[in-house]
């Protein structure tokens, strides 16, 4: 738009002056004509035209301009346009100057005609050059709203249509780098979810002859100890990677219901003590969510023991507004997973933890439709945001 209207004005500016030029040309050579007859007249008969005037060359009305007679003065003849008239001026004598006019009032009008007609032109111009840049950036726009959902159909292996209508442009060009690189990641992460259930699938079976080898050992003994902790270290990794592998291949839609977090939390700490919150904020008016109770309960137990396994105590639970907040007392979370997420199997930080609690926690919120967001305030804060239950219409 601003380059056609810059087109616009560069063609007003000269068709002006070219006209202003021509006119004035025509002008001039009138009035010389006019002042080559009144000089004659004027000596051969004594006898002034209607738009001649004899004027002193040094005494002369305040409405002729000095320049020209005095011009006129020095030279044959002179002229000199004002704006609204062509002087045209001519010694007679050493102190006479024999003066004649011409009105512009035909110039001026052609000049405001042409003023109104490319004001028009710059109207129409301004007109159609923002009626084709929109409709070229809702072209353009309409068609990288289609390429994105045409990319993100294919990221989530969902069918695509047949033709996206890609001509070898820049946004043709463009939707296939983001294809490109959408169908990389998904096979990475497909990859990774697969080699997650291998791992889990083919360690079940020696962990389980494991454990049972363990409880040969004697109870007494700090060697025995230790393997103990090992040995239940290692079932819960295998179990949260068979818990993780079952989430990936879970495609069932989520079965939202209201839940009481307060409750759901008490049954928790009845089942696992060791995660139990050492604070409970829940008022009567925002312990209920909008959730699939398996997966929150999933959720608030990875949550709550992850803050015990890698925090510090005191650990609290609050729920307000829709929103499950987990909080500690200990370092917070590595600025890594602050910026990147919870990613499986890789251990960030001081902690040796394997990130998969976190990790179901995500993938769990995410299937349900909830937000998990992780910050550091005076310790490491998880945020679960879920709709809440508006008790006032019950």
């Amino acid at each position: 738009m601003l380059s056609a209207v810059t087109v616009a004005l560069a063609f007003a500016v000269a068709a002006d002056r070219s006209t202003m030029t021509e006119g004035i040309a025509r002008l001039r050579s009138q009035a010389l004509d006019q002042l080559s007859a009144a000089t004659a007249t004027y000596e051969f008969a004594d006898t002034l035209l209607d738009n001649a005037e004899v004027v002193g060359a040094t005494d002369h009305p305040a409405a002729i301009p000095d320049g020209v007679v005095t011009a006129a003065a020095h030279n044959a003849a002179a002229t000199y346009f004002d704006g609204t008239h062509m002087w045209a001026a001519n010694a007679i004598s050493d102190s006479d100057v024999l003066v004649v006019d011409i009105p512009a009032d035909s110039l001026v009008a052609q000049r405001a005609d042409l003023h109104h007609s490319l004001l028009l032109l710059g109207l129409v111009t301004s007109a159609i050059a923002v009626l084709g840049g929109w409709a070229v950036a809702t072209s353009l726009t309409a068609r990288l709203r289609r390429a994105a959902r045409w990319v993100e159909t294919g990221a989530d292996g969902g069918p695509r249509e047949a033709d996206l209508g890609r001509d070898g442009d820049e946004v043709g060009e463009l939707v296939a780098q983001i294809d490109r690189l959408s169908t990389t990641l998904r096979d990475r992460v497909r990859s990774e979810q697969a080699f997650t259930a291998d791992v889990a699938h083919e360690l079940r079976t020696p962990l389980t002859a494991l454990v049972s080898a363990v409880e040969l050992l004697p109870r007494e003994g700090p060697e025995a100890g230790l393997v103990r902790r090992q040995v239940a270290r290692l079932r819960v990794l295998v179990d949260q990677l068979l818990e993780l592998a079952r989430a990936d291949q879970d495609q069932r839609s989520p079965v939202i219901e209201p839940v009481d977090v307060v409750a759901l939390v008490a049954e928790i700490a009845a089942q696992i003590p060791a995660i139990a919150p050492d604070e409970l904020v829940a008022p009567d008016e925002a312990r209920m969510v909008l959730a699939e109770p398996q997966r929150l309960e999933r959720i608030i137990v990875n949550l709550l023991a992850n803050a015990h396994r890698h925090g510090a105590q005191p650990v609290s639970l609050e729920v307000s507004g829709g929103c499950v907040t987990v909080r500690d007392s200990g370092r917070g979370f590595p600025e890594e997973m602050l910026t990147a997420g919870p990613r499986r199997l890789h251990a960030l930080g001081r902690s040796a933890g394997s990130g998969l609690g976190l990790a179901l926690a995500q993938t769990y919120a995410r299937q349900m439709g909830a937000t998990l967001s992780l910050g550091n305030e005076s310790g490491g804060v998880a945020v679960l945001t879920l709709p809440a239950v508006d008790l006032s219409q019950n």
